[in-house]
């Protein structure tokens, strides 16, 4: 095949993640008219690696942890993004590898790319935890951001029969009350991301940002 359609068709197929939901925010009922794509949050996990390395200066190789967090989602150009609480989860992430290596194909031969994609898949290294982490917490920061953004909407959750349905006792929660006590038993063995979940737990984060934008106007 030429060079150049392999490249193109390798983006093609990857571009598609730009338009995929991310299933989490959709059960929830998230009140934003745009929710995040998986390509948002490769996006922000594989910046959020950036900042764990700068500010904690883990004994990791970054540019491998970067690729990895790249790549993680393929197979979710064909299977869709799959909250963990749906109950097709399993079933569909069966079939991940082998799309993986479909996908792939299209590159020729990337068996760099597939080894860093199992590698993540299989979390044994320390650069495969630290990227699993930096997955893991980028939705948590996300579900912070969303519950001072916009809330989530109760009267439609209702009609819905998940997780959250089950979650949501007096009205009263926040998204992120929901949310974030369910993972942090994924960071009790790393002190540097348990430290942040804790920080975003505790505080409130987005008001930063405007504070940070007016900074640099004046």
């Amino acid at each position: 095949m030429n060079k150049a359609k392999r490249v193109v068709n390798y983006y093609v197929l990857i571009a598609k993640l730009k338009e995929v939901i991310r299933k989490g925010w959709k059960n929830a009922c998230v009140s934003k008219e745009r929710l995040e794509s998986v390509a948002d949050h490769v996006y922000s996990t594989e910046n959020l690696a950036i900042a764990m390395y700068y500010v904690y200066k883990p004994d990791i190789d970054l540019k491998k942890v970067i690729m990895m967090l790249a790549v993680h989602e393929i197979e979710e150009i064909i299977i869709g993004d799959i909250a963990v609480s749906d109950p097709e989860y399993k079933h569909a992430k069966d079939n991940a590898h082998n799309i993986v290596e479909s996908v792939l194909e299209t590159l020729g031969e990337a068996e760099e790319v597939k080894d860093l994609i199992f590698e993540f898949d299989e979390k044994a290294t320390k650069e495969a935890k630290f990227a699993f982490l930096c997955d893991k917490l980028d939705c948590d920061i996300q579900a912070k951001l969303y519950s001072e953004q916009c809330g989530f909407d109760k009267e439609e959750l209702k009609n819905k029969n998940n997780f959250f349905t089950s979650h949501v006792v007096n009205g009263n929660e926040t998204l992120s009350d929901i949310w974030l006590p369910w993972d942090e038993h994924i960071y009790q063995d790393d002190e540097d991301f348990k430290s942040v979940f804790d920080y975003v737990f505790n505080n409130e984060i987005l008001s930063f940002r405007s504070e940070f934008e007016n900074d640099i106007k004046d």
